[in-house]
């Protein structure tokens, strides 16, 4: 008998409703980016970075964290061409605190995106730590895992202005 005929009929019906929703399941919280503090805090690397230029900001404890993380037993670090200079320094600096970095890279690229991912497989290494900005190819493509370290180098702004205010008339520098 429907809900309709037993109200018609004024028989009680008791109905319990049990609705079971499915959805998709909660993507569990990531935590890739986040250094934990041991390591923001490591005395050594405090002291490490003071060796490196003071306007260069370059992701130190990020490239720390990703190697330990990881867990590759070799990796590689690959440098753009204007970041050769301070390649030594980096280099005795990451080894010291992160034991699986064994290759140290220079390679002349197309451009400072570029992964030299032949050179990174004949090697047989785990993870590419590059510091550089990243390429349009997805990272789940490549047959190796690649950590981004970026770096930032501010720029003075008022050094920049002053000799552009020198040189170009002052409506010509509101545009800039």
């Amino acid at each position: 008998m429907g809900r309709r005929a037993a109200a018609e009929a004024a028989v009680k019906i008791e109905l319990t409703y049990l609705i079971i929703v499915a959805s998709k399941p909660r993507r569990a919280t990531r935590f890739l980016n986040q250094v934990p503090n041991e390591i923001l805090e490591y005395p050594n690397l405090k002291g490490a970075i003071t060796l490196l230029p003071a306007n260069y900001k370059f992701e130190m404890p990020k490239t720390i964290h990703g190697t330990r993380f990881s867990g590759a037993q070799k990796d590689e670090l690959w440098l753009p061409e204007r970041q050769l200079l301070f390649a030594i320094t980096f280099s005795d600096v990451l080894t010291q605190l992160c034991p699986g970095i064994e290759t140290l890279m220079g390679d002349v690229t197309y451009g400072a995106c570029c992964i030299d991912d032949y050179t990174v497989r004949a090697l047989d290494c785990d993870l590419l730590v590059h510091y550089a900005h990243s390429c349009f190819i997805p990272v789940h493509v490549t047959k190796f895992n690649v950590l981004y370290a970026f770096v930032d180098i501010p720029i003075d702004a008022s050094h920049l202005l002053a000799p552009c205010s020198a040189a170009l008339p002052a409506a010509t520098l509101s545009c800039l």
